[in-house]
């Protein structure tokens, strides 16, 4: 489960969309994406693998990673270590 809080518009300077998981998404559904604004991305709790391109980081409680415009991109919630905070 899954609830969104967005800020702002997307032809607005600043858009911000708050996502909050209660639950892991299902890992079939792990398709790289990327899209056309930057990616802010901060772990409450717990641990995952970010892909990045072709790379790889392990991602850790406290960890803030930041993505690129048109950067292909990717969780994987197999290595999380406890559930996120609901």
């Amino acid at each position: 489960m899954q609830s969104l809080v967005s800020y702002g518009s997307l032809g607005s300077d600043l858009f911000v969309n708050r996502l909050k998981r209660t639950a892991a998404p299902n890992p079939a559904k792990g398709q790289k994406y990327y899209h056309s604004n930057y990616e802010i991305y901060y772990l409450v709790s717990g641990s995952l693998t970010y892909f990045v391109e072709d790379r790889a980081y392990a991602v850790r409680e406290g960890d803030l990673v930041f993505i690129d415009q048109h950067v292909l991109h990717r969780t994987s919630y197999r290595d999380r270590t406890e559930p996120p905070d609901a």
